[in-house]
């Protein structure tokens, strides 16, 4: 009897032993569960948000720096104005040359049209994902040697930083 009161109390206590363990175990799956959900919030939620806001951020910082080099362009088109040059005829061979000016930067013309209204010459473009300094050095070259400055001019951002999708009207300035 004594025996059997002996083996009672040591599995009183290793049942006591075994609950404690339990509840041990059982408190730290939950706290592991908690840590892994609250790094998946984070890594699902809130890290893209932050990025995206500094990718956001990137591209707003660009653009005073686009809207200064456009103003630029305006500038430069006034002062062409006032000079009164003779600016070349556009014909055949010198839409040729126009667009080599647009493929010798990589830039591929979506749409290239011509029209003539009211004895100048207008030129419909639209480019797409194209870089934005090429576009504009593009635009002062036509610029400075066909007198061609954008009367309508559509501008946005692109896929990526740095890249454009423009729609524009060139009309020869005399």
């Amino acid at each position: 009897m004594f025996n059997t009161l002996k083996n009672k109390l040591k599995l009183d206590e290793l049942l006591t032993q075994y609950q404690k363990l339990h509840a041990y175990i059982q408190f730290s799956l939950k706290g592991i569960l908690f840590i892994s959900l609250a790094l998946l919030t984070y890594f699902v939620l809130v890290y893209p948000a932050l990025l995206g806001i500094k990718l956001y951020n990137e591209k707003l910082s660009q653009r005073p720096v686009e809207l200064a080099q456009i103003q630029g362009v305006i500038k430069q088109n006034q002062l062409l104005k006032n000079k009164h040059k003779v600016a070349p005829t556009i014909n055949e061979l010198e839409l040729q040359k126009i667009k080599q000016v647009f493929q010798s930067r990589d830039i591929k013309l979506t749409i290239f049209e011509q029209a003539i209204a009211q004895n100048s010459s207008v030129i419909q473009v639209q480019l797409t994902q194209v870089s934005y300094s090429s576009a504009l050095d593009a635009l002062d070259t036509i610029r400075k040697n066909w007198h061609l400055v954008p009367s309508k001019l559509d501008a946005a951002a692109g896929s990526s930083p740095g890249l454009v999708n423009i729609t524009m009207t060139l009309k020869q300035v005399i």
